[in-house]
């Protein structure tokens, strides 16, 4: 404790030290507490999450329209694994584009971004956070081109080039299972955010 004179009336002054490494997160010093942080980095990944499933999902759906091309392929003689690396390799293109595209476009919106929240984020990917999104995108790659690939290997030619696309699409219980499981997060996030926004104006217009 400090003694301050101001006016000839004695004040008591606290001073309280707080480590550097802990100052930005857990501290509630520059508004950036460990709540906040933790709170962005759920809604990152339940975004992801969903974008993952829409992903896996359009696969699945696309795979249900080229029933003949795998069939006519399976006649000629292909192998299953011939398969298997057809959509693996499709998957990584199409998953390797989108992510230059959403750098691009990250890097293009991060200063009105910054300006729009009053914030310093810099895109700044370092060794940990490169393994990390080569682990989402592998993750991903495999996750949208494994299940068509192994579908397609367990029916039959003869199946495969019938026009029967629609049957065997709402006979996909994967299928039905990503869209409701999106559906359901994507409706508990949106509750979740209005409730959290009705409890802080409750909080700054209470007496």
């Amino acid at each position: 404790h400090l003694m301050m004179f101001s006016n000839l009336m004695p004040v008591n002054v606290n001073y309280l030290l707080i480590p550097i490494k802990r100052m930005h997160l857990h501290e509630n010093v520059f508004q950036n507490t460990k709540a906040n942080f933790m709170a962005l980095l759920i809604g990152g990944i339940v975004a992801l999450i969903i974008t993952l499933f829409n992903f896996i999902n359009s696969q699945t759906v696309l795979f249900s329209t080229r029933f003949k091309e795998i069939g006519i392929k399976k006649t000629i003689g292909s192998k299953g694994r011939n398969v298997v690396l057809q959509f693996l390799t499709e998957s990584m293109l199409v998953t390797a584009i989108s992510f230059l595209l959403c750098l691009l476009i990250l890097k293009s919106i991060l200063p009105q971004f910054n300006s729009l929240i009053d914030t310093q984020i810099s895109l700044n990917i370092t060794w940990p956070v490169f393994f990390g999104i080569i682990g989402v995108l592998a993750i991903t790659v495999i996750l949208s081109s494994i299940y068509p690939a192994i579908k397609s290997m367990k029916i039959t030619s003869i199946a495969l080039m019938r026009d029967n696309s629609n049957q065997m699409l709402s006979r996909n219980r994967l299928s039905n299972f990503l869209i409701t499981t999106q559906f359901v997060i994507a409706i508990l996030l949106i509750q979740f955010i209005i409730i959290n926004q009705k409890q802080v104006q409750y909080m700054f217009n209470k007496d």
